[in-house]
C-alpha cells in the first residue's frame, strides 16, 4: 500500500493552503505534516502532525525554528517511510528536498521565485538559492500556472520532463453543495459580491477558467449584471464544467 506524506505551511487560509487541505481530505491514508496549525484545523480520519507554532522573530529565531521543523520532518520520514512525499510552497518544498527516506519527492510550486523573492534580504536570497539548487533534484514539480512552469525550466533550469502544469484544483463537491443552497432575495446582492470575488480569484489562479465558465461576463460590472448569473447561469455553467472535466478537478 502506498504511504503518502503531505507537507505544508498550514491548512488554514486560501491559495496553496486550501489546495493542501483539499489534497489531505481526498487522498486516502495520507499523513500530513504542518509547519504550524495554530488554527487547530482537524481533518477527520487523517493524521495531522505539527512541527512548530507560528512565529514572528528575527533571523536567528527563524533559523532555529526551521531547523526544528527540518529535524521533525526527517524523523517522521524515517518512522513512516512514505512512498511519496508531496510538499506545497517554498519552505516545505526545501524541507522536503533536504530530508531523506521520503520516497519520490513531488513539489507544488505556487509562487514565482523571481517575483516573490526579489528583495535584498538574506531570507529571500537563501530561498532563491536553495530553490535553484534543490528543485532540480525533485522527481516531479507541478507549477500552478504556465508562467511558473516556464520559470522553473528557464530561470531555475529544472529538466522540462520533470515539470507539469496543474491548475489549482476545485472542490467540485463543495460547489455542488453551495449551488443548491437557497438564497433569499434580500441576500442576492451579498451573493453577487461573493460570486464576483470568487470569479476574480479563479481567474487569477486558473487562467482562462472563469472566462470559459462565464464567457460573456465582465468582472467589474457590479451586482446588477451578476443578478442573472448568480440565480441561473452560474449553477449550470459550473455543473457543465465539472461534468466535462472530472479528471482535472479530481472528482470521481
Amino acid at each position: 500500500m502506498n504511504r503518502i506524506l503531505i507537507v505544508s505551511n498550514a491548512l488554514s487560509g486560501g491559495g496553496a493552503e486550501a489546495v493542501a487541505r483539499l489534497m489531505v481530505q481526498e487522498l486516502n491514508g495520507a499523513t500530513c505534516i504542518l509547519f504550524e496549525n495554530d488554527a487547530e484545523i482537524v481533518v477527520p480520519g487523517v493524521r495531522v502532525l505539527v512541527a512548530s507554532r507560528k512565529h514572528n522573530g528575527g533571523l536567528l529565531l527563524t533559523l532555529l525554528v526551521n531547523l526544528k521543523r527540518l529535524v521533525f520532518i526527517q524523523w517522521i520520514k524515517i518512522w513512516l517511510r512514505p512512498t511519496v512525499t508531496i510538499s506545497h510552497l517554498e519552505g516545505p518544498n526545501i524541507a522536503n528536498m533536504l530530508t531523506v527516506c521520503g520516497g519520490r519527492k513531488v513539489l507544488f510550486v505556487h509562487n514565482h521565485i523571481t517575483k516573490n523573492y526579489s528583495g535584498n534580504s538574506f531570507r529571500e536570497f537563501m530561498k532563491q538559492r536553495l530553490a535553484g539548487v534543490l528543485y532540480r533534484r525533485a522527481d516531479k514539480i507541478i507549477g500552478v500556472s504556465p508562467g511558473i512552469c516556464k520559470e522553473l525550466c528557464g530561470y531555475l533550469r529544472v529538466n522540462s520532463k520533470k515539470v507539469l502544469f496543474g491548475p489549482n484544483p476545485i472542490d467540485s463537491f463543495a460547489i455542488l453543495e453551495q449551488s443548491n443552497q437557497p438564497y433569499p432575495y434580500n441576500k442576492i446582492s451579498e451573493r453577487c459580491r461573493k460570486f464576483d470575488f470568487y470569479c476574480k480569484r479563479i481567474l487569477n489562479k486558473n487562467p482562462g477558467l472563469a472566462k470559459s465558465l462565464l464567457p460573456n461576463t465582465e468582472f467589474n460590472t457590479g451586482c446588477k449584471k451578476y443578478d442573472f448569473y448568480c440565480k441561473r447561469t452560474s449553477k449550470e455553467k459550473w455543473l457543465q464544467y465539472i461534468n466535462q472535466n472530472k479528471s482535472l478537478l479530481g472528482s470521481s
